[in-house]
C-alpha cells in the first residue's frame, strides 16, 4: 500500500493557481485557501470551485468532508428519506438514458 502525504505549502498554492485558471485569486486568498486545504489536492479544488460557484460565505469550510457533504444533501428532495447517492445514480440515469429512467426510478424508489 503506498501512503499519501499532503502537498507542501508551494505546491498546494501552485494548484490553487493552476485550478483557478483566469479567476483572480488575491494573495490573501491564496495563503488562507492553502493553510485550510491541509494540502490536500481534492480539498484545493473543492475550495475553488466553491469559490467561483459563489458557494463560499464568510468562513472557509473546515475538512473536505463538510464540503462533499454540502453538495451532496440538496440531491435529496427536502422530507425524503432516500439516500443522496441513489438520488445521484437516478439523475445520472435520466440525463444519459432517458427511455430506461423509469425502471430504475421504480427499482431504487
Amino acid at each position: 500500500m503506498m501512503e499519501l502525504t499532503a502537498l507542501p505549502p508551494e505546491s498546494a498554492t501552485q494548484l490553487a493557481l493552476q485550478c483557478a485558471g483566469d479567476e483572480a485569486v488575491s494573495a490573501a486568498e491564496l495563503a488562507q485557501l492553502t493553510e485550510r486545504s491541509g494540502g490536500n489536492p481534492l480539498f484545493v479544488r473543492e475550495l475553488l470551485r466553491a469559490r467561483a460557484a459563489g458557494d463560499l460565505e464568510g468562513d472557509l469550510p473546515a475538512t473536505v468532508e463538510t464540503m462533499i457533504t454540502a453538495r451532496i444533501d440538496p440531491i435529496a428532495s427536502p422530507g425524503s428519506r432516500k439516500n443522496p447517492i441513489s438520488q445521484c445514480c437516478i439523475r445520472s440515469i435520466q440525463l444519459s438514458d432517458p427511455s430506461g429512467a423509469t425502471g430504475a426510478v421504480t427499482m431504487l424508489g
